[in-house]
């Protein structure tokens, strides 16, 4: 299959500047899946969640995620 795949994603720490140890941060993302051929759409998904930093290496992260599927099933 060839297409196209696009994501943008962005992360805000609340009351940090910065990604550091012990930040609380909101996730959201979006991503679309494209085909170069019939069905041209393919996959669209959107998300959004709440982080928690536990060190530079290592976070945890939960939230919700709605997909849109083309069926390409008849």
């Amino acid at each position: 299959m060839a297409g196209l795949y696009y994501k943008t994603r962005g992360t805000l720490p609340k009351g940090y500047n910065t990604m550091s140890k012990k930040a609380l941060y909101t996730s959201v993302y979006n991503e679309m899946f494209l085909n170069a051929q019939s069905p041209v759409f393919d996959r669209y998904r959107i998300y959004g969640g709440f982080g928690y930093v536990i060190n530079k290496n290592f976070r945890v992260e939960t939230g919700l995620m709605a997909q849109i599927q083309e069926n390409t099933r008849p």
